[in-house]
């Protein structure tokens, strides 16, 4: 019958094939390769990104090390500059140190100046004062301002005649002044004198605020309260 032969001759086509073994079911497979392909598209387009990210990173890393040369040059012009603001200061300091110590030694200079004058006008005075008539006498007599309204006054006692004796007495100092309009007299307590050929006395008068000096009155005094040499001093002059 002709079923017959179309099956025997199928039968002898398949038996002619070789024979193929199937290791999986069609849909999976078909799914594996699907996933395939998109991992395979994945990869690429992460791999461009990548190139592109890369690329456009290379002005950026330029950019930024020439930012830290710059940085580098700043901090080293910087550090010059702090360098010679401390060398600039340190002279400052070593001027200032030097016209403090020029200082110090003009007024130093000034002071001895002004002893060897005091020195000077004492000798002067001592020489000046060469009354023989009188036991003693009183060659300088004078005030000068202090701070506060005080006074600072300065004697010289010299011996007259009998020079190889000690003398002894007494020292009485005054000084008259202007307050308020009114005329009034501070006075010194008595002082015991005892000296041989000359002798220094100084002390301080202290006013009242706004009082005006006038008359510096000394007198030495002798046994029986005798005034024995005495001075006066206008104020101003």
């Amino acid at each position: 019958m002709p079923l017959k032969r179309w099956h025997r001759a199928r039968r002898m086509r398949l038996a002619s094939l070789p024979p193929q073994v199937r290791t999986g079911h069609p849909v999976r497979d078909w799914l594996l390769r699907l996933v395939l392909a998109v991992a395979l598209l994945v990869a690429g387009f992460v791999s461009g990104r990548l190139t592109h990210s890369s690329v456009e990173s290379v002005p950026a890393i330029a950019s930024a090390a020439s930012g830290a040369g710059r940085a580098a040059n700043l901090e080293t012009e910087l550090a010059a500059v702090l360098a010679r603001e401390a060398l600039l200061a340190q002279r400052v300091r070593i001027s200032d140190a030097a016209r403090t110590a020029q200082a110090s030694e003009l007024a130093s200079l000034r002071g001895q100046l002004s002893t060897q004058q005091e020195t000077l006008a004492f000798f002067q005075s001592l020489l000046q004062a060469n009354n023989r008539s009188k036991p003693v006498d009183l060659a300088v007599c004078n005030a000068v301002a202090e701070a506060d309204n005080a006074w600072r006054y300065r004697l010289l006692l010299v011996q007259g005649i009998n020079r190889d004796a000690q003398f002894s007495g007494t020292l009485r100092v005054s000084m008259q002044y202007r307050s308020e309009g009114k005329q009034a007299e501070l006075t010194v307590p008595d002082q015991p004198v005892s000296f041989r050929h000359y002798g220094n006395r100084e002390g301080v008068l202290k006013l009242p605020a706004g009082a005006r000096p006038v008359l510096l009155e000394a007198r030495l005094v002798g046994e029986n309260n005798n005034v024995l040499a005495s001075c006066q001093h206008k104020q101003g002059e």
